[in-house]
């Protein structure tokens, strides 16, 4: 039995023998390694008003072996601020959560259905209070594999600072000769530039004169695919980085790959990558965090820039207070057709690259207070709206408050809470003129004030004590007053918040 310090900075799972594992990549001192964890198992939590005939009942479902009840516990929780028993339902795999779920929410005895559409990840992460990028102490065995991989026997969150990561930044240039337009189906990748603390280099296939060492010469589009992959497997990073890398640089080279019949397996586990459909296409390696710097500097960084372009260059320059080479990329497939000038569009893959490397070590404490505050995988904190940002945050909490999250609201629910209005607060309207001796008065975080100083929330509202109600808010159609006895969870959290 071995005991290391771990920082993992990406987690996922695999099905084995019909039954999750826990997969953590990060690292140990020099090394990049993986943690496997098999001791956690899915669930969702049911209210019924018949404990002891739903257990039986819900026990018994099996579909065909690949979806079943392990097992059932009676747990207590607070719903709403108020306590309340709650049947945790076991399964076998996450799959099976949506399952079973959808076939005991119809029955008579259950109340309803909780916490069924938590990720199994960040499931396992809430409830184990892992949050990436900090120290775990492992306790493991050693597995056989391809790869340094333990096999966790017990998990201690030691909440020490991250360890210093193994970053890549990637930029491509590709053969343009039409302008803008991306076709990656028609026209060859030209030139892969990979730089890191220790690793610079450019791929390219097209001969020249150069004495510039970062320069490499392969035999084709395929070499080049190789090399990039070689060189990636090589370095071992645990973040790889790009700008537009989800939208642009890693579709393109798994396109090509394809085209070129070349597995272009970068992942860990000697996986190629995948792609992630949702409100925003994103790029996922196994094993390797992949930041796309341009999604997390326009969702959050963004508002706070003086510049209102998010083009690379203009970025750097107000960032870093650097800019790119000077060359116009739209002549690479005019220079690269007469072999003229390539040294210079290799210079300016390079510096597009380290440009991009720069920007990710200048934000990456943005990105780890994040992580810390959320408690997701870098990889999943970089690409957050802002609602997602808090949405998570106050699942995390409900766990540390023993609170049940509630489900999503449905179409009707959303359209019942849109249809009901309050009026909003006085907005004095200056007359127009020129005015002189202004003061400007602003007031901080305004409305998470009023909601800390007046208890406002939803496990306040109209509470049953009786000296509350002497503070009440008459409405048109009733009266409200907030509990000043029981302080509320979002109060509770928000005031946390402001705190910190």
């Amino acid at each position: 039995m071995q005991k290391i310090n771990f920082n993992p900075v990406s987690v996922n799972y695999k099905i084995v023998n019909n039954k999750p594992r826990i997969y953590m990549y990060g690292r140990a001192k020099d090394q990049h390694i993986c943690v496997i964890d098999d001791s956690f198992t899915p669930y969702f939590l049911v209210l019924t008003n018949e404990i002891e005939e739903f257990t039986k009942k819900v026990k018994a479902i099996n579909i065909d072996d690949n979806a079943f009840v392990v097992d059932t516990e009676i747990v207590e929780k607070k719903l709403i601020g108020k306590t309340v028993k709650a049947v945790k339902v076991n399964v076998n795999i996450p799959n099976a959560v949506p399952i079973i779920k959808e076939i005991i929410r119809d029955w008579n005895i259950v109340e309803n259905v909780y916490e069924y559409d938590i990720h199994f990840v960040n499931r396992y992460l809430i409830d184990k209070n892992i949050i990436p990028l900090t120290t775990l102490n492992i306790e493991g065995e050693q597995t056989n594999e391809k790869f340094p991989t333990f096999k966790a026997k017990s998990i201690e969150t030691l909440n020490q600072n991250s360890n210093d990561y193994k970053v890549l930044a990637i930029d491509i240039e590709t053969y343009n000769p039409d302008g803008k337009n991306i076709l990656p189906e028609q026209h060859p990748i030209l030139m892969v530039a990979l730089f890191g603390k220790t690793f610079k280099k450019v791929i390219t296939w097209k001969i020249f004169p150069t004495s510039e060492n970062y320069i490499e010469f392969v035999e084709n589009e395929k070499a080049l695919i190789e090399k990039t992959k070689e060189y990636i497997k090589e370095y071992s990073p645990d973040i790889l980085t790009g700008y537009f890398s989800d939208g642009f640089d890693l579709p393109y080279l798994m396109t090509r790959a394809k085209i070129n019949n070349v597995k272009f397996s970068i992942g860990i586990d000697d996986s190629e990558p995948t792609k992630q459909k949702g409100r925003f296409s994103s790029v996922d390696v196994k094993g390797i965090s992949h930041i796309d710097l341009f999604n997390f500097i326009r969702i959050v960084i963004g508002r706070s820039l003086k510049t209102d372009s998010l083009k690379l260059n203009d970025v750097a320059e107000e960032l870093l207070g650097e800019k790119k080479e000077d060359v116009d990329v739209e002549f690479l497939a005019h220079a690269w057709d007469n072999n003229v000038n390539l040294e210079d569009f290799c210079r300016y893959n390079l510096k597009d690259s380290v440009l991009t490397y720069k920007l990710f070590m200048k934000l990456l404490p943005n990105l780890e207070e994040m992580v810390k505050l959320v408690g997701m995988p870098i990889f999943d904190v970089s690409r957050m709206s802002f609602s997602q940002l808090v949405e998570w945050y106050i699942i995390r909490l409900c766990k540390e408050y023993n609170e049940i999250v509630l489900n999503k609201p449905g179409y009707n629910e959303t359209n019942e809470r849109m249809s009901k209005r309050f009026k909003g607060a006085f907005v004095y309207e200056p007359t127009p003129g020129l005015y002189e001796n202004l003061a400007v008065f602003d007031f901080m975080s305004l409305y998470p004030t009023i909601i800390v100083s007046h208890n406002v929330g939803i496990n306040s509202l109209n509470c049953s004590h009786e000296e509350c109600q002497k503070s009440k808010v008459p409405l048109e159609d009733e009266d409200l007053w907030f509990c000043k006895k029981d302080k509320d969870f979002i109060s509770n959290i928000i005031e946390n918040i402001i705190s910190r």
